[in-house]
């Protein structure tokens, strides 16, 4: 830009400001040159680094018994219990972490999770969880061998058609009940890994295995229900692999799950408590049959525009289960079956 003063002698602004002001550069250029600013911090860029963590222990106390108020929390009983809580923090600069979490320690409810890996490339983890149902503690029943595949009626048993008349060793029925009480505990172990191989990939597996053991309520019946209890000896095992792909506008997601389970017990079987039916003394039930379910996915979307995306989905699975089938009647000579095993499939498509 060029001015002309009241002399109309002309003025070249640009040129002489940037001579005036070369000097000051390169003054302060040479004198920053030589300043340490590996000390420097920022006051207001706080980043977590080392350890850090909070401890929780206690004593805790419950006045009373009640499952329903312990259903689900573990703190069915009464008196006193352990209160340990924990957790513990690692970070680095290079994004390496390590968390370890612990809730309910004195508690059936206990969890106890294990983290690390370093952001942005791998990630491992280990979980332990223990789910208690508490249904009853007020349950009474005349039967033996609760908690077995068993149930077998006190000796001296006399059948009738109410319960009414019903008498075990000369007695009423009142007399042969006994206490018995219905829960579950699952309890159950997670193990996976994620890694991060190259920039827009990503590898996962998970792996999951959990025990469920206890008894709870079912019933069986000749023409007459009984109510009865029955065992829970359960193993499931679950596996979860998947391969993602991820940039700006497109996701792609393969993945396999599978389903694995077992139950210990394949029947309930039962005397007979009432009274009729003089050829058959006991039932049988079929239990939850072993089983596993496979399944396959493909997950994709694209993003054509700020307003517009594309995306599906298709899945195919396979449930199967091969258990052996419980003969016909529990009569002396029952019909012969068609075949001995279920040898069923369900296949499954979504989309």
């Amino acid at each position: 830009m060029i001015k002309r003063d009241m002399n109309m002698n002309t003025i070249c602004a640009p040129v002489l400001l940037a001579m005036l002001c070369l000097p000051c550069t390169q003054a302060g250029a040479a004198d920053t040159a030589g300043v340490d600013t590996s000390d420097w911090e920022c006051e207001y860029c706080l980043f977590e680094q080392g350890y850090s963590g909070e401890i929780e222990a206690g004593i805790g106390h419950v006045s009373d018994d009640s499952f329903k108020f312990g259903e689900y929390n573990g703190l069915e009983d009464d008196g006193a219990y352990f209160i340990g809580n924990a957790t513990t923090r690692y970070r680095e600069e290079d994004g390496s972490y390590f968390d370890l979490r612990i809730r309910d320690l004195g508690l059936d409810t206990r969890y106890i999770g294990i983290e690390g890996g370093q952001q942005g490339k791998y990630s491992l983890f280990l979980n332990y969880d223990g789910i208690p149902h508490n249904i009853s503690d007020s349950a009474r029943t005349p039967y033996l061998g609760n908690g077995s595949d068993t149930l077998t009626l006190p000796a001296g048993w006399i059948p009738a058609g109410t319960t009414g008349g019903m008498t075990g060793t000369g007695s009423g029925l009142d007399a042969t009940l006994q206490d018995v009480e219905l829960e579950t505990l699952r309890k159950r172990l997670s193990v996976g890994a994620s890694f991060i191989p190259a920039s827009k990939w990503e590898t996962a597996i998970k792996v999951r295995h959990e025990i469920k053991d206890g008894q709870k309520r079912t019933a069986g019946d000749f023409f007459q229900s009984a109510q009865l209890v029955e065992p829970v000896d359960y193993v499931t095992d679950e596996v979860d692999v998947s391969i993602t792909y991820t940039t700006k506008k497109w996701q792609s997601r393969l993945a396999y799950y599978g389903s694995f389970f077992s139950n210990d017990n394949e029947s309930l079987t039962w005397d007979k408590a009432y009274s009729g039916f003089p050829n058959v003394a006991t039932g049988a039930l079929a239990l939850s049959p072993d089983n596993q379910f496979h399944q396959f996915q493909f997950a994709s979307g694209y993003q054509l525009s700020e307003r517009t995306r594309i995306s599906g989905d298709v899945a195919l699975g396979r449930m199967e289960q091969d258990e052996d089938l419980l003969p016909a009647s529990t009569i002396a000579t029952p019909a012969a079956l068609p075949r001995n095993k279920t040898k069923a499939k369900i296949n499954t498509t979504t989309a």
